[in-house]
């Protein structure tokens, strides 16, 4: 009976036009358990979770891809580098949000000048401790979060517009993130650097 009479105030809700809220899509009960703790463990057991520089790539890649993971992929990345002249060689001095140190790297070229900054950030050990705690692409994350076919179609069948459905994914996703961070996982916005 406690379920007919949800399902009839979320008829009532979708009849008024109003926008349904994931809480109240989630207690119909069309949604398939998802244990956020759970999904990150797997995350972890397959590997997803946490960085490493591919020694193919060139160290500036590396250090986009560092800092592309930490931000979740989301706005600037939070380094500078400056280049100067310095006789005859151009210095790369290259500053970041997650050490008070410069990195500093010389050569007669720039592109190699910034590598060499770049490699030597890569390389301080206090730097590397931060790789295993980058948590897993937001892509990984939403690939075992999504909405199952049936889900969808559950959701189609009470009205859910695809808005909705999409926050109940975002919404899925925030919650393997908080058990990231809870487990000491670090990103920009964790670690107040935004």
């Amino acid at each position: 009976m406690l379920a007919l009479g949800r399902v009839l105030c979320f008829i009532h809700a979708r009849s008024l036009q109003e926008d349904v809220t994931v809480e109240q899509v989630e207690e119909l009960g069309i949604l398939r358990e998802v244990d956020p703790r759970v999904i990150a463990q797997k995350l972890i057991d397959e590997g997803k979770a946490g960085w490493e520089p591919a020694d193919w790539r060139n160290p500036m890649e590396n250090l986009g891809n560092l800092f592309d993971r930490y931000t979740l992929g989301q706005g600037s990345l939070p380094f500078t580098i400056d280049v100067a002249v310095v006789s005859g060689n151009f210095v790369a001095s290259l500053k970041t949000c997650l050490s008070q140190d410069e990195y500093v790297g010389s050569y007669h070229t720039e592109p190699h000048a910034k590598q060499e900054a770049a490699k030597s950030f890569l390389r301080d050990p206090n730097v590397k401790k931060l790789f295993g705690l980058i948590p897993p692409k937001q892509g990984d994350i939403r690939h075992k979060v999504v909405l199952y076919t049936e889900e969808k179609r559950a959701c189609e069948d009470f009205g859910v517009t695809r808005v909705v459905q999409n926050l109940i994914v975002r919404k899925r996703i925030d919650d393997v993130l908080a058990v990231f961070h809870d487990m000491g996982y670090r990103t920009d916005v964790w670690d107040f650097n935004v």
